[in-house]
């Protein structure tokens, strides 16, 4: 049995690839990103989006069609977190959050668009909410912390493990960026521009690679 199970895994660790590469901007880096398999079979994921010190503890968060973002707070202060946000006509308001609370909405904006999210009480507070279908995805955390002194622009690496064969196509997410799609097969690289209305803003260095 133990053999078999080993030829299995064997089986599938062959038939799975690797998407890797880098995000590189000329100038100040945009807050986060989103890289992921698109995979319209995926069932639909929940987020958490948390409150600690006064921020968000997350500057991003993946769910997607079909499922919902739950908001808690387990912040000292009080919060009250809404949306309105004019690109996917996304508006609500979860009203005022205790300390423990916990709301949940449902994620009922365009696929593969993102969302932002702040608080009215604190109008500095900022994440993000993409809505995509996949299980293969990585959130990338870019600029530096608010407060923090800006650091010169450098390369962020991501990485997909476990991506499915038959997946081919695979997109890129950066709030207020144009959005971007690129298919590639095992083997195969692609060097794409990252623009933001039009204008070039930096590159989007992806590779897959196939399982051993």
């Amino acid at each position: 049995m133990r053999a078999l199970f080993s030829l299995l895994f064997l089986a599938a660790s062959a038939e799975a690839d690797t998407l890797s590469g880098r995000l590189e901007f000329d100038g100040a880096q945009p807050f986060a990103a989103v890289v992921y398999a698109r995979e319209p079979g995926a069932q639909p994921a929940p987020a958490t989006v948390d409150q600690m010190n006064r921020e968000f503890t997350e500057r991003m968060v993946a769910a997607s069609v079909g499922g919902e973002v739950s908001f808690k707070n387990s912040d000292k202060a009080r919060h009250n977190i809404f949306a309105n946000h004019y690109q996917t006509q996304t508006r609500f308001d979860v009203g005022l959050m205790p300390t423990g609370r916990t709301v949940q909405v449902k994620t009922d904006w365009p696929e593969d668009t993102v969302v932002r999210v702040g608080c009215a009480i604190h109008p500095y507070m900022e994440s993000y909410i993409a809505n995509i279908r996949s299980a293969h995805y990585q959130v990338l955390k870019l600029a530096p912390e608010r407060g923090a002194k800006p650091a010169e622009p450098a390369a962020v690496f991501f990485r997909l493990d476990a991506v499915p064969e038959g997946v081919e196509a695979f997109s890129l997410l950066i709030p207020y960026y144009d959005p971007l799609t690129v298919k590639l097969k095992r083997g195969e690289s692609q060097t794409v521009s990252i623009s933001k209305g039009g204008v070039p803003k930096g590159r989007w260095v992806v590779t897959r690679s196939g399982g051993g």
